[in-house]
């Protein structure tokens, strides 16, 4: 029989536009739609309420709806569409924010904004700003304004197939006068379907000759290997731990990817990559003595290859699951485009069936000598560093006061109440980082062993990110997974108008509010900042006010309590934890990366960030 054309099968017929908008985002996959509501987007909102597939969560701000949207979207995966709506005018700009959060961090989004009607826009005194322009300037690749009913269909196409296939954020401007428009439209949106692409993802092999050559590569005599781990190796963690053992390498997380393998394994080195710094001296160290990257899922490599300047100073082997997650920035010996588990257990097989004789012969012998001779040294420490795991044992890990010091009266220990929480973050749970100092406590304290999965703003570094994450993460997951907050006072106090929307929305959440009383990143990260003191509330007093619960922790004896009624309460659960002012991580930086006691061998300066 002849084929019969996929359009076909989605005869044409008068819609509501607006309804066409809503049934186009179930179409790729949006589940929940982010927004703030008003005159503009009434036609919208209203079909997105009354659409059976989809959740209306209406935010307190729209700059918390454009981050929580790319949250969602974040833990869903990269071939499901994220979206966020908002009125025009300041609802529109508010958005901002969130929008470049997702762009940066590779996140794909859409964004659909109201505008006035048309016969009024270009000239009325309310609420009228080009929005098309204004995201665009800011970096979106994708960003227009329908000016016709007509041109509707072919732009929603067009921007979800933008969004999905480049895994970038786009915006539709749609004038209200149009979203109350019947018009002619197929009855679903003529686009490759998300579970359609992830299944051409899912199914990708390596090929073959990249594989054995990447696998000789990796068995050259003396080649020191760091195993990097992105967010795009998700579900992979088991067999990058099986491919690190035969390698006998070190495994560092960026922090999007911490959880992703299990945290307690010997080769575990901890997260690279805080602040655009190095961030731990541990794994800082470790990548200073490398000698090879294979950098699997990981979208930003300059922290992992760079010198203070942003040039490469490491070789890098790169596995991406696609070719929009190839890097042009940095050289790479090879590149395999490869799902990263079946990638990972291909290498292991070639690994295995490789003898030393086997490996490449490479020209200028006397000069791969001298290389030999210069990495022995540092080859042999590497091994007995890995062998040990002396690092993850250490009682001053990553501290510049040490918590083998007496405890102050009136205040817990970051790290007592992180390592309380370890052991019971479940598999189904997800961990929301804020920014600021409480990046570095949870990367150093936070241990992740069940595959749990981190959302933090790696890239631009939002504070009052973890809140809205969180909301988002346990819409997404449901009431079986708890969504673990983890924040400071300063970043918590940014987006904590989100408390009714949680409550709204009877999410599960977990939420750690660090009260140092102090803006600690800016503090301690600077000489002679000024201004950095902030004045909080009674946070367990705010949670119940808005029908929450919670309680206060001021001594590592309470911990273990407050992390227990925490992770077994339903609904929104606060423990303010009262820190001491004066304590504070320590963050190894390019110019000065911190070699620690048990990795005490002299080493070749390299800067790493």
């Amino acid at each position: 029989q002849p084929l019969i054309p996929h359009f076909a099968t989605h005869p044409m017929g008068l819609t509501l536009a607006a309804d066409f908008i809503a049934q186009s985002l179930v179409d790729a996959g949006v589940a929940n739609v982010y927004g703030g509501h008003g005159g503009a987007l009434v036609p919208l909102v209203n079909a997105v309420v009354s659409h059976p597939e989809l959740r209306w969560v209406c935010t307190r701000n729209e700059a918390n709806a454009s981050l929580m949207a790319a949250a969602d979207t974040k833990l869903s995966g990269p071939y499901r569409l994220g979206a966020c709506i908002a009125t025009s005018g300041p609802g529109a700009s508010n958005l901002v924010t969130g929008l470049l959060d997702a762009q940066l961090d590779r996140v794909p989004l859409i964004a659909i904004t109201g505008t006035k009607p048309r016969a009024d826009s270009a000239h009325s005194e309310f609420q009228d700003i080009d929005q098309a322009r204004m995201f665009a300037a800011g970096g979106l690749p994708y960003s227009v304004t329908v000016c016709d009913p007509l041109q509707l269909v072919s732009i929603m196409r067009d921007a979800v197939a933008t969004a999905l296939s480049q895994r970038v954020c786009v915006h539709v401007a749609v004038p209200v006068d149009i979203q109350g428009m019947m018009i002619q439209a197929p009855t679903h949106l003529c686009s490759a379907q998300p579970s359609e692409i992830r299944k051409r993802v899912e199914k990708t092999r390596g090929d073959s000759e990249t594989l054995d050559a990447v696998a000789a590569q990796l068995a050259m005599p003396g080649e020191r290997v760091v195993v990097a781990v992105g967010l795009d190796a998700r579900g992979a963690g088991a067999e990058i731990l099986q491919l690190a053992e035969v390698l006998h390498s070190p495994v560092v997380t960026r922090l999007d990817a911490k959880g992703v393998i299990d945290e307690s394994h010997p080769l575990a080195m901890g997260v690279v990559g805080v602040h655009g710094k190095p961030g731990l001296a541990e794994a800082a160290a470790i990548l200073d003595e490398a000698t090879l990257v294979l950098a699997i899922g990981v979208s930003d490599l300059t922290v992992l290859l760079c010198d203070d300047l942003g040039l490469q100073v490491r070789p890098m082997i790169q596995i991406s699951i696609d070719a929009y997650g190839v890097s042009s920035r940095f050289r790479a010996q090879h590149s395999l485009i490869a799902n990263p588990a079946l990638a990972c257990t291909q290498l292991i097989e070639r690994l295995n069936a490789l003898s030393p004789k086997d490996a490449p012969d490479n020209p200028g012998e006397e000069v791969q000598e001298s290389k030999k001779r210069k990495r022995s040294a540092g080859l042999q420490m590497w091994h007995s560093v890995l062998t040990s795991g002396a690092w993850q044992d250490a009682p001053d890990h990553g501290l510049e006061t040490s918590t083998q010091q007496p405890e102050t009266p009136g205040f817990c220990h970051p790290a007592a109440l992180l390592r309380s929480l370890s052991g019971r973050v479940r598999a189904d749970d997800v961990v929301c980082v804020d920014t600021g100092d409480i990046t570095l406590w949870t990367s150093l304290f936070l241990r992740l062993s069940k595959g749990t999965i981190t959302l933090s703003s790696e890239r631009l570094g939002t504070m009052g990110y973890a809140l809205c994450a969180g909301i988002a993460a346990s819409l997404t997951r449901g009431p079986h997974g708890k969504a673990i907050v983890i924040a400071g006072d300063g970043g918590f106090q940014m987006t904590m108008n989100e408390l009714g929307t949680a409550v709204q929305h009877k999410a599960n959440l977990l939420i750690i509010v660090l009260d140092n009383g102090v803006l600690g990143r800016v503090e301690f990260g600077f000489k002679n900042a000024a201004g950095c003191a902030i004045t909080g509330c009674d946070w367990v007093a705010l949670a119940r006010a808005y029908g929450a619960d919670g309680m206060h922790v001021a001594s590592d004896e309470q911990t273990e309590e407050a992390v227990e009624r925490g992770m077994a309460a339903q609904g929104v659960f606060v423990i303010a934890a009262h820190t001491d002012p004066h304590l504070k991580a320590a963050m190894a930086k390019t110019s000065d990366v911190h070699h620690p006691v048990w990795l005490a061998a002299p080493q070749q300066k390299v800067d790493s960030g």
